[in-house]
């Protein structure tokens, strides 16, 4: 499938979409590793379109707690939802948000924190 020559239409566009069992058993957590190494981390800061968020959700798989904080400023493509995003960086088994480490069994105190900016 061609989007166009940026990295981020070229690596993104097979990351869609972002499910649960992508997230799970498709993108392997060694080649998401290697592709944000050599690829893509000097380029998503500097992506100012919805492919932003594309590329720091598929982030969030091997580094959700640093793709969490990008997630909830960067811009969202269509078929993505902020809500969701977080929800799938902050369930990742490794997510820790300031010195309290998660699990998904407290997503209700994630949101409430969320909301009251903490």
């Amino acid at each position: 499938t061609y989007f166009g020559r940026y990295l981020e239409y070229i690596h993104g566009i097979q990351q869609l979409p972002m499910t649960p069992a992508l997230a799970d058993d498709i993108r392997i957590p060694e080649f998401v590793s290697q592709e944000w190494d050599q690829k893509l981390q000097a380029v998503a800061p500097t992506v100012q379109s919805p492919w932003a968020g594309v590329l720091y959700l598929n982030y969030a798989l091997v580094d959700p707690s640093n793709a969490y904080k990008q997630l909830r400023k960067v811009l969202m493509d269509d078929g993505q939802t902020r809500s969701y995003s977080l929800y799938i960086a902050s369930t990742r088994p490794t997510f820790q948000r300031g010195n309290v480490f998660y699990h998904s069994l407290v997503l209700v105190n994630i949101k409430i924190c969320y909301l009251m900016d903490c």
